[in-house]
């Protein structure tokens, strides 16, 4: 007899205590891709180590509201949304992006993030102050994108922070 395990069964066995949503990501890319099943792995490892300790399942939306913060919305079966907490994600606590601005994820059936619009395209990424929108990134094509962008938008919150966001200006008026 062979004590060997299928891959499925390996996947499987790998995936229990992953969150539900990276779990099903990962294995849909590993099934659709089997030679980018690399990815998969990092990203379960991944969420096995850090527990998912960026979710933001039990502190409700008091977490949304206060100082400046990046909302992660993703959604089950997000290939873009794994390929970020592999690519980016063990990196961005760390970094001054990320000391700046912590990550909050959610989902985007969370009734917490209905109130920032209607989220197309996961993940989106909204920067926060203080519960009020500051700015949006639109998915996730790479890491390069991504830290280019995190990075213009906290510049320019950085200095616009002091004199008022555009945005909340026209609404005042």
């Amino acid at each position: 007899m062979d004590d060997r395990q299928s891959p499925a069964s390996a996947r499987r066995k790998l995936a229990e205590g992953v969150p539900a949503a990276v779990a099903a990501a990962c294995s849909r890319i590993a099934s659709r891709a089997p030679h980018q099943c690399w990815l998969a792995l990092v990203a379960m490892c991944i969420a096995l180590v850090l527990g998912s300790p960026a979710r933001a399942t039990e502190t409700g939306s008091d977490e949304l509201t206060s100082g400046l913060k990046l909302l992660m919305v993703e959604e089950a079966g997000c290939g873009f949304c794994v390929r970020w907490m592999a690519e980016v994600g063990p990196g961005y606590r760390a970094s001054s992006e990320g000391r700046q601005a912590p990550l909050v994820v959610r989902d985007r059936l969370d009734p917490d993030v209905k109130r920032y619009g209607r989220i197309v395209y996961t993940p989106t990424f909204i920067l926060l102050r203080g519960g009020i929108e500051r700015g949006r990134i639109l998915g996730y094509p790479g890491p390069d994108f991504f830290w280019s962008m995190i990075s213009d938008m906290l510049r320019r919150e950085t200095n616009e922070g002091a004199v008022g966001h555009p945005r909340e200006a026209a609404d005042r008026k």
